[in-house]
C-alpha cells in the first residue's frame, strides 16, 4: 500500500510541474524528448535549456536537460539538473549514477565517489552497473594519488633483408660528398627491445597542475651486422595544467641516437601543446614543437626544425572516453 501511495504521489507531481509549462513549452518539450531519444543532444539541449527555468520542479525535465548538457560538454548545467532530479526524486538510481558520472568528469571526486558508493547499496544492482560503478570508482582511487609512476616493456625478434639501407640504384649522389656505387643489400635477424618508465606528481590542487618525467629506451641488436645496431635514449620533462575542458602542456625533449658503437646524433625539442574537450567523446589537439638536431660526425646535416600538429580524437562509446580521461592523468 505504501508502494501505491509513492507511486500516485509523485505521477501528480510530474503532472503537476508539466503544467507550469503553456501548450507552445509542452509542443517544444515533446520535441526535445524526441530529438533526445534520436541522440541529437545538442539540438535537444537548446530546446530544454530555454525551458527548464519554468519546470524547476519537474525531474523528468531536468534529467532530460543533465544528461543532453553533459553530452555536449555543459557539466556545470548538468551538474546542478542532476542535482534538481535528487532533490524531487532521491530514489532514482538512473540519475544518481548520471550525477555521479558528472562529478568525476569535472573532478569532485570526493562527492563522486560518494554518490557511487550510494548507488552500490542498491539492492539487486544489474551486474554491468555494479562493474561500472567499480571502474569509476577504481580510477577515483588512482586521481586521488598524488604520485602516479608507470612502467611499460616489451620485446621481440625480426627478419631485417635490407640492414645497410641499400639503394635500389646502381649509383647515387649526396650533395657536397660526392657519387658513390651502390651495394648489394645485406640481410639479418635482431632483436629488439624497448623499456619506457613515466612518472606524474601533481602540485597544488589536485589534478590540476602535473609535472610528468618521460623515460624511454630503445634498442635493436643484429645477430651479425653490429655496426648497424640502433640505439635511442629519449628523456621528456613536461608541465600540464588541466581545467575543466582544456588541457595545456609544455613538453620538453632530449633525444640520443647511436648506430654501431658510435653516437650518431642529439636532438632537443620543445612542444607547446592544447587540448580540448568538445564532448566526453570528442577533443581538438593543437600543438607546435621546435627541434634541434645535431650530428657528432657529420656537421653538415645538423638542422632546425619547425612542426605545427592538429588532430581530433573521436571516442565512439563512453567507456572509451572514459579510458581517454584516465589514459590522459598518466
Amino acid at each position: 500500500m505504501k508502494y501505491l501511495l509513492l507511486s500516485f504521489v509523485t505521477s501528480v507531481f510530474i503532472v503537476n510541474a508539466q503544467a507550469a509549462l503553456n501548450s507552445e513549452e509542452l509542443q517544444h518539450y515533446t520535441e526535445a524528448k524526441t530529438l533526445y531519444n534520436g541522440q541529437s543532444f545538442s539540438s535537444a539541449y537548446e530546446i530544454l535549456s530555454s525551458l527548464y527555468l519554468n519546470a524547476l520542479d519537474d525531474p523528468q525535465l531536468n534529467f532530460y536537460l543533465g544528461r543532453s548538457a553533459y553530452e555536449v560538454g555543459e557539466y556545470s548545467m548538468a551538474l546542478a539538473a542532476f542535482e534538481r532530479v535528487k532533490d524531487l526524486d532521491p530514489d532514482n538510481i538512473r540519475n544518481q549514477l548520471e550525477l555521479a558520472k558528472t562529478q568525476y568528469r569535472v573532478k569532485l571526486y570526493d562527492e563522486s565517489k560518494e554518490q557511487f558508493e550510494e548507488v552500490l547499496k542498491t539492492p539487486k544492482l544489474p551486474e554491468n552497473v555494479q562493474k561500472t560503478v567499480q571502474y569509476y570508482l577504481s580510477n577515483i582511487t588512482k586521481q586521488q594519488q598524488r604520485g602516479v609512476f608507470f612502467i611499460n616493456a616489451r620485446g621481440g625478434l625480426l627478419y631485417d633483408s635490407n640492414v645497410n639501407y641499400s639503394s635500389s640504384v646502381d649509383t647515387f649522389t649526396l650533395p657536397d660528398y660526392g657519387t658513390f656505387l651502390n651495394t648489394q643489400p645485406i640481410s639479418d635477424s635482431a632483436h629488439e627491445e624497448s623499456l619506457s618508465f613515466s612518472y606524474l606528481y601533481d602540485i597544488g590542487e589536485l589534478g590540476g597542475m602535473i609535472i610528468r618525467n618521460d623515460v624511454n629506451l630503445y634498442q635493436r641488436r643484429y645477430f651479425d651486422e653490429h655496426s648497424y645496431d640502433l640505439f635511442l635514449l629519449s628523456y621528456a620533462p613536461s608541465l600540464i595544467w588541466n581545467t575543466s575542458r582544456s588541457a595545456y602542456e609544455l613538453i620538453g625533449g632530449i633525444d640520443r641516437f647511436s648506430l654501431g658503437e658510435k653516437s650518431y646524433y642529439t636532438s632537443y625539442s620543445l612542444t607547446p601543446k592544447w587540448t580540448y574537450t568538445l564532448t566526453p567523446a570528442l577533443r581538438q589537439i593543437v600543438s607546435l614543437k621546435g627541434e634541434t638536431k645535431r650530428y657528432f660526425e657529420f656537421d653538415s646535416l645538423d638542422s632546425h626544425m619547425g612542426e605545427f600538429g592538429y588532430g581530433v580524437e573521436y571516442y565512439p562509446s563512453s567507456s572509451s572516453a572514459l579510458k581517454r580521461i584516465t589514459t590522459n592523468r598518466k
